[in-house]
């Protein structure tokens, strides 16, 4: 099971282990927070001046608030850290906080606690918090030694509300004191705590929040190259990054468990690894019924959806309701826009886990149902998604002219996404293989090398043509595969028909053109190949590198 705030990025002590019990990652990773770090570098010596800080760090599960705080104290040689964390299932606990707070500064100074009759004794329902804020203010200054002492309360959003108010009080009143107090939570934990907690961080100017968003793209990558896959592709952690939010507890969970040829795919979503799954399903099927209807409805809209939408696919009559309780359970997110109030999920892979855990037939028919509600280009993508297995010419055709007016309106990867989808229900034969390449030559005119190259081999066993190769080639010429690209080109020169294919032609002497070109401004010692330039065409000579544009097939 995946921990819900684990201690570094990406898991803790044996998230690097695999389920045979076999190293397979390394368990501790720490990337980036450069700033973040120096805020707490800053607030420590500050306090070590008597100037006591408190810093609320605050941020989603797993975005690293306690990696952060490990990495902060590993650093500093000589400062004692007490500390203590709530826990949801021991919210109801009466100063279960404060107790551990107690227990970790007797451990770390024996004898601290005499004198403090409420700490050292137990503490009751009854127990007064004002009374014990007094005693762990003492508390505070009486751990102070050379270097400013440290106390750290994690998960704040589940303190108990008689510790939560003893610390503020014990906060509210550091003077001179060598102390610094940092906090975690998630978003809002102070508002849970009552108002007296939210003024505090928001006003006080010994306080300061530290509000942690994702890993950029270029620390992403540096985690990944530290958990052994240095050689993914630029391309790929940027999906990372699209589908994680930079949260470094789902890329790490991505990473563990999915296989490079999963990574490095080009298109569709990345599965929902399964350690994200096993928090995601318990807490969906916890939901009453109209709640549960909602998210699987919104999972099938995609990543955003009007909650109008969500709630007709859904067939919930209560909207409003069923999404508080979705929200409260971490499972959507509601926000308002210029159109209406919309939903989406808090990442696209808590989208994922629940969209793959429906059934084939569930998913159909909630498909069919939104293509029914939303119109326009939406419903034909939710018609292409609940297309059974076997052809369907009408389907084929309207994907076909949804193709044609997204290329020429130059949203190349989309007619892409249309084309593909047009092939798959085409029945076996030249009209499917003529939208397969159809789609790679546009994946070619948009310069998509990456793409490109990850359909290549579909390609390859189309049956032989001039069009054909005359896209491999160009795609080898983006690819700087000279060798290749000079073999299909010409292959494709020598078979195009001049009367029914000069335009193919003229794209492999543009082609060869170029490859010629190239030649001359190489040193002659690193000259692998040759053309045959004398069976160029004498126009296409002297022409700049372009791609042709595609041939969409008419529907």
């Amino acid at each position: 099971m995946l921990p819900v705030d684990p201690a570094w990025h990406g898991g803790g002590g044996d998230s690097g282990v695999d389920p045979e019990g076999q190293d397979a990652r390394p368990a501790r990773v720490f990337v980036g927070r450069g700033p973040e770090l120096a805020t707490l570098k800053a607030a420590l010596a500050a306090a070590q001046t008597g100037q006591p800080q408190v810093v609320m760090v605050q941020g989603e599960a797993g975005i690293g608030k306690s990696s952060l705080i490990s990495e902060f104290l590993g650093g500093q040689r000589g400062v004692s850290a007490v500390t203590a964390s709530g826990e949801s299932a021991e919210a109801v606990l009466p100063y279960g906080v404060v107790q551990q707070l107690a227990a970790g500064a007797s451990t770390a100074s024996p004898g601290v606690l005499a004198g403090m009759e409420l700490l050292s004794r137990g503490l009751g329902p009854g127990t007064d918090p004002l009374a014990v804020g007094v005693e762990l203010r003492t508390l505070i200054s009486s751990l102070q030694r050379e270097q400013a002492t440290v106390l750290v309360v994690e998960d704040l959003q589940w303190a108990d509300l008689p510790s939560a108010r003893a610390l503020l009080f014990a906060c509210r009143r550091l003077g001179a004191d060598h102390a610094l107090v940092v906090l975690t939570g998630r978003p809002g934990a102070a508002s849970r705590l009552g108002e007296g907690w939210v003024r505090f961080v928001s006003g006080d100017r010994r306080s300061a929040v530290l509000n942690l968003s994702g890993l950029d793209a270029e620390e992403l990558a540096m985690l990944c190259r530290r958990l052994g896959r240095a050689e993914l592709p630029e391309r790929t952690v940027g999906r990372l990054a699209d589908h994680t939010g930079g949260n470094p507890m789902l890329a790490r969970a991505l990473l563990d468990e999915l296989t490079d040829q999963e990574l490095r795919a080009t298109d569709g979503s990345f599965r929902a690894p399964r350690s994200l799954a096993g928090l995601i399903l318990p807490r969906l099927t916890a939901l009453p019924q109209p709640a549960h209807d909602l998210v699987v409805a919104a999972s099938v809209l995609g990543e955003h959806a009007a909650l109008a939408d969500a709630a007709a696919v859904a067939g919930t009559t209560d909207a409003a309701a069923a999404l508080d309780k979705a929200q409260r359970a971490g499972l959507l997110v509601e926000q308002q826009t210029p159109s209406g109030w919309a939903v989406s999920f808090p990442h696209l892979l808590t989208r994922q886990a629940v969209y793959d855990d429906l059934g084939a037939e569930r998913r159909r028919r909630l498909h069919l149902r939104a293509a029914a509600i939303v119109g326009g280009q939406e419903a034909l993508a939710h018609r292409a998604a609940a297309a059974a297995a076997g052809p369907d010419a009408e389907l084929a055709a309207d994907l076909c002219t949804a193709a044609a007016a997204a290329a020429d309106a130059g949203q190349l990867l989309l007619a892409v996404r249309y084309l593909r989808q047009a092939a798959a229900v085409t029945e076996r034969g030249p009209e499917r293989d003529e939208r397969a390449l159809a789609a790679f030559e546009l994946l070619v005119r948009a310069a998509d090398v990456a793409a490109a190259d990850a359909v290549r081999p579909v390609i390859e066993q189309l049956p032989a043509s001039a069009r054909r190769d005359t896209a491999l080639g160009q795609l080898a010429l983006l690819a700087a595969r000279p060798g290749d690209a000079q073999a299909l080109l010409r292959t494709a020169w020598d078979a195009h028909n001049p009367v029914r294919e000069a335009s193919v032609g003229g794209e492999a002497a543009l082609g060869l053109g170029t490859l010629f070109k190239m030649s001359e401004r190489m040193p002659r010692p690193r000259r692998g190949w040759t053309v045959r330039w004398a069976a160029v065409p004498a126009a296409s000579r002297g022409t700049t590198p372009r791609v042709a544009p595609a041939r969409l097939p008419s529907c």
